[in-house]
């Protein structure tokens, strides 16, 4: 009604022509968005922070709780190669080098100095 009465109607004839009969069949969508904390990027936080303090095997405990996720993955490489599970690390970094991944590059550098080792390894025992 106060729309009617303004500019003595003018406004309103206005709307009327130029802008309601585009509005006849609008619509509108209203959405929700319900924030879930990401646990799994937080334990991959703090494990790299064990990590960098050279505490593998408390990084290694907690990741192993996430270990379906995907981002786990070179962490988890890491904390096996430091602790000397060979071939832990080798399926985790193995795992990290897959498309998509962040740490694809350094998990390939990780794998190939593994490769190099193990070769070294074998030679060597096999001079013996």
């Amino acid at each position: 009604k106060e729309l009617m009465d303004l500019n003595r109607g003018e406004t309103y004839r206005m709307l009327k022509r130029a802008m309601f009969p585009k509005l006849r069949n609008a619509g509108y969508l209203l959405a929700f968005y319900d924030t879930q904390p990401d646990i799994a990027g937080q334990a991959i936080d703090v494990a790299i922070g064990l990590i960098h303090n050279e505490r593998h095997s408390e990084a290694l405990e907690l990741l192993k709780h996430h270990s379906e996720d995907s981002r786990v993955a070179y962490p988890l490489g890491v904390c096996y190669l430091r602790i000397g599970d060979l071939d832990s690390a080798t399926r985790y970094l193995k795992k990290a080098t897959e498309k998509g991944n962040t740490y694809r590059f350094e998990a390939a550098v990780l794998l190939q100095k593994i490769g190099s080792t193990m070769d070294a390894i074998e030679k060597s025992n096999v001079e013996e």
